[in-house]
């Protein structure tokens, strides 16, 4: 079974941290514990948090040393408060650096927004420093030369002499943040959950813990044992419509009097698992109607589970791949389909937002797998025939369109752009303590932990799609032991 060898990679892995953290090798023993985590993110272990683990960074965090680097940052006196973005690295594609640039624009002029980049390997996006810029911040790159225990040193100095509130943008394998907060005082830590399905560090040091659903907030609670959580949803950003759906079609070369459907997702959010079959259901609508077009963007067409719907629809399965501009794709679309097993909640709640009607799948194997549903949005059917239905009835009624699009569209505004969006950060900040803590919650009496189906199945599913990615990086942190 999966799961279960990758608990053992990461026990053999976690062993070697220790072997090195009890002869007081820390940089060594911080570097296996990376590769430790890299290992439980990339390759589900069962748990999505490890007490011993942070618990060992937290005492090396005490050895380090008190240092004052040479570094920049504005202080502004006209603004109320400032806040210091941690992040691993930031990427030009992707909804978790877009996540860091939205919640910074969103936040009060009144207050004072910086960045530092703990392990930044490209360029910056422009406009993720414009962001920092627009709210009387600026950026601090880290040297790439230091090591990661000089990086957290750097880190809490920046911090403690700059900072009133920090926010940890982190990778789930990063353990600088752990090394830099690990002891108390200094200034309340948010940690941001945009990772909420896996394996992640940074639990134990999280004065608060911003979980983007329920679902997150029960997993923070019952699994990682957090002392706090609040929820607030993904930060979206108005939506500009520059073109009309009759041009955006154009443009893709679909007449204006076919209905679009699309999906956005990774190539391994489709993986059919048992019956849940995306390709399959979406071969069975496509097949039930005549000017109707489907298109999938982010798998690529080369990907062997969509060669059966391609050639039984004759044309109308669009797999597409990544595209980094995808408005007029948006723009065409009459209708959104989830992807699943495992649903792409961010590009879900721009079409949501867009007016588009977005339609949940059939009998998800777990809360976590598919997104909440919204005022407008369909009961997840219990079965493929169900679902086809629904999606039949969407495509063959205008009204039902725009009836459901814009009651999604009123219900994602408020909650993920207007006043309760607002609210929910106010009440956020609000429950914040005076200085930082360190530790998990006191409550043990979830210790002994039930491992839910879908954490089988993400197992599997990470073993074929991201087994590339876990090698890259365990080889990327044997290069500096």
């Amino acid at each position: 079974m999966q799961l279960m060898k990758n608990q053992e990679r990461f026990d053999r892995l976690f062993e070697q941290a220790v072997r090195h953290y009890s002869i007081s090798n820390y940089e060594s023993a911080v570097l296996w514990a990376k590769a430790a985590a890299s290992s439980a993110w990339y390759a589900h272990p069962g748990f999505y948090v490890h007490r011993e683990l942070e618990e060992m960074l937290q005492d090396i965090s005490a050895t380090l040393p008190n240092r004052v680097y040479d570094w920049s940052l504005p202080v502004n006196p006209k603004c109320s408060k400032r806040f210091l973005h941690v992040i691993t690295q930031a990427y030009p594609t992707g909804g978790h650096t877009r996540l860091v640039e939205r919640l910074i624009h969103k936040a009060p002029d009144g207050d004072q927004h910086s960045i530092i980049f703990l392990d930044q390997k490209g360029a910056i996006p422009s406009w993720l420093i414009d962001a920092a810029s627009e709210k009387n911040g600026s950026h601090i790159v880290i040297p790439q030369e230091y090591s990661v225990i000089e990086k957290a040193t750097y880190l809490r100095d920046v911090a403690y002499r700059w900072a009133d509130t920090v926010y940890l943008h982190i990778h789930p394998d990063d353990p600088i943040a752990n090394l830099a907060f690990g002891v108390e005082g200094g200034p309340p830590v948010i940690l941001v959950n945009h990772s909420d399905h896996s394996f992640g560090l940074g639990y134990s040091i999280a004065d608060l813990v911003s979980d983007g659903r329920i679902s997150s907030q029960q997993i923070s609670y019952d699994r990682r044992h957090v002392r706090k959580s609040g929820i607030l949803g993904v930060p979206l950003l108005p939506v500009e419509f520059n073109l009309s759906k009759r041009d955006c079609k154009a443009r893709l070369g679909i007449d204006e009097n076919t209905i679009v459907l699309l999906s956005i997702g990774a190539s391994y959010k489709y993986t059919p698992y048992e019956n849940l079959d995306f390709p399959n259901a979406i071969t069975k609508v496509l097949l039930a109607h005549e000017k109707v077009v489907m298109i999938v963007i982010g798998p690529s067409p080369s990907d062997s589970i969509w060669d059966g719907a391609i050639q039984s629809v004759q044309g109308k399965l669009r797999v597409v791949g990544v595209k980094n501009d995808i408005s007029d794709y948006y723009g065409a679309a009459d209708i959104y389909l989830s992807s699943f097993p495992f649903g792409s909640f961010t590009a879900e709640l721009d079409a949501a937002l867009r007016g588009i009607p977005v339609i949940r799948p059939y009998s998800p194997i777990s809360d976590m797998m598919v997104l909440q549903q919204y005022e407008g949005m369909n009961e997840c059917p219990l079965n493929i025939e169900d679902y086809c239905a629904i999606v039949s009835s969407f495509i063959t009624n205008s009204s039902l369109r725009e009836y459901s699009g814009n009651l999604q569209q009123r219900s994602v505004s408020y909650y993920h752009l207007g006043d309760g969006w607002n609210k929910g950060l106010e009440h956020l900040l609000n429950s914040l303590p005076a200085s930082h803590r360190v530790g998990f919650s006191e409550d043990r009496s979830s210790e002994t932990e039930l491992i839910n189906e879908y954490e089988f199945i993400w197992a599997e599913i990470q073993a074929v799609h991201l087994g590339k990615e876990l090698v890259s990086s365990l080889i990327q942190i044997s290069g500096r032991l």
